[in-house]
């Protein structure tokens, strides 16, 4: 099980089901979200906007604001929103946008889901490429060495003395 937090101002029967379903955490304002940000390893907030008419930007920016230094996904419960509205959340930074009157709990669940388990791929990947960078760098400072050794090796057969070694070597 994951931790979810739900961030509503009066929770929907949609949210209840996703407390339930995840282990679910809720909060009824932004002033505490920090604070509660801090005290588990949530791997997605959901916005529980059904009770507004309609989708609160600002607050989805801040929420997104808050949520997007740890890398935790935002999905956003609505009752119908324009395609503009769509794209506004998605601008701000909303990971999805659940129109719960054409997604079924199971949907709900699923699509959350999804977002928790891009998490962990861009977590993974994040360590992979770290990985890749270090090794990377591991090896480009072997070859440099590599390089001035063979460059070495090739002055010293055109040296004719030791002086004209020494000096190739320094």
């Amino acid at each position: 099980m994951y931790h979810v937090l739900i961030v509503a101002k009066l929770l929907s029967r949609s949210a209840e089901h996703v407390v339930s379903y995840f282990k679910g955490d809720v909060i009824n304002d932004l002033a505490s979200l920090e604070a509660t940000l801090a005290e588990k390893n949530y791997r997605v907030a959901v916005l529980d906007g059904l009770a507004e008419r309609s989708l609160d930007i600002a607050c989805c920016k801040d929420i997104s604001n808050l949520l997007g230094p740890r890398g935790i996904p935002l999905v956003v419960l609505t009752n119908g929103v324009s395609p503009d509205e769509k794209l506004q959340a998605f601008d701000v930074g909303c990971d999805d946008l659940i129109d719960i009157n054409f997604a079924t709990q199971d949907e709900i669940n699923a699509r959350i889901t999804k977002s928790i388990f891009h998490k962990i791929a861009n977590e993974q990947l994040h360590k992979r490429l770290e990985l890749a960078t270090e090794t990377a760098r591991s090896a480009m400072v072997d070859n440099s060495d590599l390089g001035a050794n063979i460059q070495f090796l090739l002055a010293v057969n055109d040296c004719d003395n030791l002086d004209q070694v020494g000096q190739q070597f320094f």
